[in-house]
């Protein structure tokens, strides 16, 4: 049964992981380089500019102007080094599929932590389980060895007090028989004498 709830809590923080990544995903309100692999930056809105450099997709820009009858639009890289001029189909609302990859590589490494920690959580448990019953059948098998010893003792109290007994009972009985064998004799030494 652990094993069967390590698989639900697994699956219900993947679910739940999942539908937090896209919402964070949907509430991004930046600008981002389309999923294209590379886009040239010029220094003005037309092919006639020179090409100052290219950016990456996925890097995230800020918007400052558009030119709609030449489809460009100018941009600023969001740490502010570059400035210039791409084509306005390169410029996305939406995170690009390696920005999604990314992050969900990155929770996907969250969440293989997570069931690492949690499966060791599970084995410490089992391990605890275990020995807890070993402990509870050590306590059971000295429960049952103080028994033993108890009765023995009781048996021996007993003994003891037949012991005790019978040396008393053989005791009185000696002395009453050198009680009468004295008075035997000292009767029959009376008589013998002359006393009376």
């Amino acid at each position: 049964m652990p094993r069967f709830l390590l698989f639900f809590i697994f699956i219900g923080s993947l679910l739940l992981s999942s539908n937090i990544t896209l919402a964070a995903a949907d509430e991004t309100t930046g600008t981002f380089v389309s999923d294209e692999i590379g886009v040239t930056m010029r220094s003005g809105p037309t092919n006639r500019y020179r090409v100052i450099g290219s950016l990456r997709a996925g890097t995230p820009i800020t918007v400052l102007q558009q030119d709609a009858d030449n489809d460009t639009t100018e941009v600023r890289t969001v740490d502010g080094k570059t400035t210039g001029w791409i084509k306005t189909e390169y410029v996305s609302n939406k995170t690009t599929v390696l920005a999604q990859y990314q992050s969900l590589q990155t929770e996907t490494s969250k969440l293989q932590s997570q069931v690492v920690r949690l499966t060791q959580d599970l084995n410490n448990k089992n391990a605890i389980t275990k020995q807890n019953e070993e402990l509870q059948l050590k306590v059971s098998e000295l429960e049952n060895h103080v028994d033993q010893l108890s009765q023995k003792a009781d048996l021996q109290k007993s003994r003891f007090r037949k012991d005790v007994f019978y040396a008393g009972a053989l005791t009185v009985f000696i002395s009453m028989l050198i009680a009468w064998l004295i008075t035997r004799t000292i009767y029959s030494r009376r008589q013998s004498s002359g006393w009376r």
